[in-house]
């Protein structure tokens, strides 16, 4: 535990994460940097392309999403800059998290909600963006592909960094309470 000041006053926060929260983070961040720079390097991370062994199963991929494949497309090409600032804040949040003290892990926790805040965003945003296009890079595959190599994996995408972001928004929300609670006692006295 860590004692910060909140509203002139001293308030004790737990500052350990579940095991669950930080696997997920971890698992993420290599998410997020394999999409993001297999993204960035196209056409050379591409099959057939001179780093395509760097990146192997987006051969598959590339038949299911073909915004993946298109070297044209603005937002692919976005929302994978958007991963390689997710991975970045990430790790910025582990180092506080593992080597920046006790004391550093408020600092974490606001960079690890922010990055499941961009997650948990950008993949609703993804999903939107075929729903609203009429699944115009994705209707052309059957709905086992649909649902199990796009649909659910990006649900999943959503579902863990909503639970990371309600973890962290119930931690925020304790201290600012018992923060104020401490401070309205102490004016009271």
């Amino acid at each position: 535990d860590c004692v910060f000041i909140v509203m002139g006053e001293a308030v004790q926060v737990s500052t350990k994460w579940p095991k669950w929260l930080l696997i997920w983070l971890f698992v993420t961040m290599a998410i997020c940097a394999f999409d993001g720079s297999f993204i960035v390097f196209r056409p050379h991370s591409m099959p057939g392309g001179k780093w395509a062994h760097f990146w192997p199963g987006y051969d598959v991929y590339l038949t299911v999403d073909h915004s993946y494949a298109n070297l044209e497309d603005g937002f692919v090409w976005s929302q994978a800059v958007v991963n390689l600032g997710e991975v970045f804040v990430e790790v910025i949040a582990m180092y506080f998290y593992f080597h920046g003290g006790h004391c550093h892990s408020a600092i974490a926790s606001v960079m690890a909600f922010s990055a499941s805040l961009f997650t948990l965003c950008k993949t609703i945003l993804f999903i939107m963006v075929d729903v609203a296009s009429g699944h115009h890079d994705t209707g052309h595959i059957d709905s086992l592909h649909y649902w199990g190599i796009f649909f659910i994996p990006a649900v999943i995408r959503v579902i863990m960094p909503a639970c990371v972001c309600w973890f962290f928004a119930k931690r925020f929300i304790t201290a600012h309470i018992t923060g104020t609670k401490a401070a309205e006692t102490s004016k009271g006295k």
